[in-house]
């Protein structure tokens, strides 16, 4: 594990975090643009949402930091389900089972950054605290 201790260095790895999660989705969008069109403009969302997540976070914005959080949940919520139940439209994306390396390395980073996420709300005093965070 990398020891995080400045607030500078928390919000530098909060940025890497979620533009990684941004640029993986980016990366894997014709795939799933061509099992299932709405799982592309998802993918393209979420690397959209990411960007400006870590704009956010860069600018020591709380929203940021929350946005971030949104999505690295609901990308993994929606790659569990896309394994388990499936997705409608998309019954490829259930037959490539939960060993797709771009996926597994997503999860990765996802539940890292909603680590970092519960990190910065613990050193604000929770979620109702709107203060922005150091850059």
């Amino acid at each position: 594990m990398f020891a995080v201790d400045s607030p500078r260095k928390v919000a530098r790895a909060g940025v890497w975090l979620i533009a990684l999660i941004g640029v993986i989705h980016l990366i894997v969008i014709p795939e799933y643009l061509s099992e299932a069109a709405y799982v592309g403009i998802l993918f393209l969302a979420n690397a959209v949402g990411a960007a400006v997540s870590a704009y956010g976070i860069r600018r020591g914005e709380g929203w940021g930091w929350t946005l971030g959080a949104l999505i690295s949940i609901a990308s993994f919520v929606g790659y569990i389900a896309s394994r388990t139940v499936g997705l409608p439209g998309a019954p490829g994306i259930l037959e490539e089972g939960f060993f797709d390396p771009p996926g597994l390395l997503s999860l990765v980073l996802e539940v890292l950054f909603v680590a970092l996420y519960l990190r910065v709300l613990a050193q604000r005093g929770g979620a109702g605290n709107n203060a922005s965070y150091p850059r």
